[in-house]
């Protein structure tokens, strides 16, 4: 596996943060189109937290980190907090990702997948991925939360 297979949220363990954080952000989609930010607590999910990855939406198909969760620092050997999406992962991942990105504020997704660690040095760690949308303005999607754990359990544990 050297690059990210779609995946259905059903070969996903029930325990994976993906699980967890899809169980509620479905709830959530089934009450409204566009799922408001303010209905996330992120109390509610200690065991999601480390695995979140949460991007801004900027003009041009750009994208910031707001927040990169502890297990994902640890995971990718680097706080991407504040920083441009791209700037780390290997730029075909990047691209990839972005077209996610655009189909998700169009109101698609989420999206699911699983592949080695898009970032040299890292590629030997197979993970799982899931990409949401929400809208803090209430007008459109514009927050990506992108929730990225490793598939070993392991692995999962000793990160978070």
């Amino acid at each position: 596996m050297d690059r990210f297979d779609s995946i259905t949220k059903i070969d996903v363990p029930d325990e994976h943060p993906i699980s967890i954080f899809d169980r509620f952000w479905h709830a959530e989609h089934a009450k409204a189109d566009l799922v408001a930010w303010r209905s996330f607590d992120p109390m509610t999910m200690p065991t999601v937290l480390p695995w979140v990855m949460l991007l801004d939406c900027l003009p041009d198909d750009e994208y910031q980190y707001r927040l990169c969760g502890t297990g994902c620092e640890n995971l990718l050997g680097v706080n991407l907090t504040g920083k441009m999406f791209g700037a780390v992962v290997k730029k075909t991942w990047a691209h990839k990702s972005k077209r996610e990105f655009t189909q998700i504020r169009e109101g698609k997704g989420p999206f699911y997948s699983k592949g080695k660690l898009p970032i040299d040095d890292r590629e030997y760690i197979e993970m799982n991925r899931a990409v949401y949308g929400f809208s803090a303005s209430g007008t459109e999607i514009d927050r990506i939360m992108a929730i990225v754990a490793p598939i070993d359990r392991k692995r999962l544990l000793s990160l978070a």
